[in-house]
């Protein structure tokens, strides 16, 4: 913690910093001054979270929902295959493209041609993650301050996604019917987006 090059004392069993003439001060609290208000998130761990940690600490089978990690889900991969695909000499050549690897353009293009679906590889951009997706949206479609329209329950990152682009979400209870109708009251909203509740939605 910075403390302007003044003078101060550390208490190493408390992780309290403080100036010699001053009450101590978290060290934790120094995001709240470092960084944008933006990021001053609310991180306290919720009852599933609580929930949660208890269930593993007791070493109980458990079947997580909400795992993004392919890796970590008990997938067979073809371990032989992808290892040597990082021996192709291809990979030493960096070509950036911000649409993303043309040849896995490509394959996603045909992916959806094999479902009847034509999609040009210039259509198609390439993200890292969906909360990448999601920003580059937010980012391109929303100036600081607008308001976006989003379901409840829906994908748990966006309050996340939304404080770090400076966008308001505004919900609404998201209600399974025949007919999908919504009425927009607030002018400030410029945005609506119709999201069906993902499995991690539903397993939170």
């Amino acid at each position: 913690m910075v403390l302007g090059g003044r003078p101060y004392n550390e208490n190493k069993s408390t992780g309290l910093k403080t100036r010699h003439y001053k009450q101590a001060i978290p060290y934790n609290d120094a995001a709240s001054r470092m960084f944008a208000k933006r990021t001053n998130w609310n991180l306290a761990p919720n009852r599933l979270s609580e929930a949660l940690a208890v269930y593993r600490a007791a070493g109980k089978p458990l079947l997580d929902l909400t795992v993004s990690n392919p890796t970590e889900c008990g997938f067979e991969y073809d371990g032989s295959a992808i290892l040597k695909a990082l021996s192709n000499p291809a990979a030493l050549s960096y070509e950036p493209n911000p649409k993303g690897l043309e040849s896995a353009r490509h394959a996603v293009a045909g992916y959806y041609a094999e479902r009847k679906v034509e999609v040009s590889i210039e259509d198609i951009f390439l993200t890292t993650s969906t909360s990448e997706a999601y920003s580059y949206v937010l980012r391109t479609l929303c100036d600081p301050g607008d308001e976006l329209l989003i379901p409840s329950p829906s994908y748990p990152l966006f309050d996340f996604l939304a404080d770090i682009q400076d966008v308001k979400l505004v919900r609404y209870p998201l209600r399974w019917c025949a007919i999908r109708c919504f009425t927009i009251t607030d002018g400030r909203s410029i945005s609506m987006r119709w999201s069906r509740p993902s499995r991690r939605a539903r397993a939170g």
